[in-house]
């Protein structure tokens, strides 16, 4: 990837300035174009009141000036309003860090989303290291074929200390080779499994916990020094099942709990360095953005009390919907991509990006803030047990 003569490097350096001064331009004007627009709404709003204000208050005209005072007066006051309660409306918050000489990383890329993510990046972002579990995959090899130089198939397994310290290792040569700075990291790597806690085998909490809580602080710690560095951005992948849990959860929103905690310790610590931290929370069913722990062998697991009292058919039944209901998911995943291209370019990102929609953003908000006698018969009637019903259950 890196086999290029002098004077490629120089036409790629030159493609690339050409099309960072066009983005420049285009977001230049907009910015003038919304300037203008509100002075000239501000001037028409302040000489109508200098007109029309002393008659329509059967007063005595007042001087011009104090009219422009008091209108510059409340223009700063709105702005320093503005400023603290919607940083993203002003001027330091408007557009794009231009991704120059800087690099990303995104894990899981096994993964759709990954994937997406890695391919909108490539024409716009300098360096994109795509980790992945296995470099032969489906989706890692179409990302070296389809992608330019600036992707780089990074070997990464989140939950190995030897396979962090090497693939930081990686970046760190690359980033030396072709003098760019670490900026960000999409922390995407994560697996879902349903299945009830007594149908789960302990062994499967504690892998999902190793990707969705240990892997997540692995690979953060490890880049964190050169994102403090650089003042970049860090992004996190959660879910709505971080704010609450539903029956065949257990296993994967504890670690979502864990992670909604972890992300928001590192929001504060990291703000006195300048590092934003931003989470998505996924409110809605999406296809393809995590890996998958099949259970579909837990009946081995299980005590044999654990057995007599479910049965086999009931153990059937509820794998098989929730295997359904993995397969049900949207397959659109633009709203992801572009809330994880806002968190880590955004010069002001949001501190956390509610994807899936309107109802479902006020749906989490109501299941994590009602009483729980509330909540408890509406989740119950929502997720119902099923066609089968424990042979325990059945036998009286």
């Amino acid at each position: 990837m890196e086999g290029h003569n002098d004077g490629d490097l120089q036409k790629e350096f030159d493609k690339r300035r050409m099309k960072r001064s066009r983005t420049t331009r285009r977001y230049n004007a907009r910015l003038r174009l919304c300037l203008s627009l509100y002075l000239f709404l501000l001037g028409s709003a302040t000489a109508a009141a200098a007109v029309y204000g002393p008659q329509l208050l059967d007063q005595q005209p007042t001087s011009g000036w104090s009219t422009y005072i008091s209108g510059a007066v409340g223009l700063l006051c709105m702005y320093w309003l503005l400023q603290i309660c919607f940083p993203r409306w002003t001027w330091n918050g408007y557009g794009f860090v231009i991704p120059i000489k800087k690099a990303v990383l995104v894990t899981s890329c096994d993964t759709m989303l990954g994937y997406y993510l890695v391919k909108r990046m490539d024409n716009a972002i300098s360096t994109v290291f795509a980790g992945t579990n296995n470099p032969e995959g489906e989706l890692p090899k179409k990302l070296s074929v389809e992608c330019t130089d600036r992707t780089v198939i990074l070997p990464l397994d989140v939950t190995s200390d030897e396979s962090v310290a090497r693939a930081k290792e990686i970046m760190e040569q690359y980033l030396k080779k072709r003098n760019h700075d670490f900026w960000g990291i999409f922390n995407n790597a994560s697996v879902t499994l349903r299945g009830e806690i007594e149908l789960t085998p302990v062994e499967v909490f504690k892998q999902a916990a190793e990707v969705n809580v240990y892997g997540m602080v692995r690979i953060t710690k490890a880049v964190l020094p050169q994102i403090r560095r650089t003042k970049g951005r860090i992004v996190n992948m959660h879910d709505m099942y971080g704010r609450f849990s539903v029956p065949g959860c257990a296993a994967y929103a504890m670690t979502k709990y864990a992670a909604e905690s972890f992300s928001d310790a590192l929001r504060y610590e990291m703000h006195q360095w300048g590092v934003k931290v931003s989470v998505l929370e996924i409110d809605k069913l999406f296809a393809g953005i995590h890996d998958v722990i099949s259970v579909q062998d837990s009946w081995d697991g299980m005590t044999e009390t654990a057995r007599r009292h479910y049965g086999k058919s009931y153990h059937d039944d509820r794998m098989a919907c929730w295997e359904r209901e993995g397969k049900a998911g949207d397959n659109d995943l633009r709203p992801i991509v572009l809330s994880a291209i806002d968190g880590l370019w955004s010069r002001i990102p949001r501190e956390r990006y509610y994807v899936g929609g309107f109802k479902a953003q006020l749906k989490t908000y109501f299941y994590s803030t009602l009483p729980s006698t509330m909540i408890d018969k509406l989740i119950m009637r929502q997720y119902s047990p099923g066609v089968e019903q424990p042979a325990a259950l059945t036998t009286h």
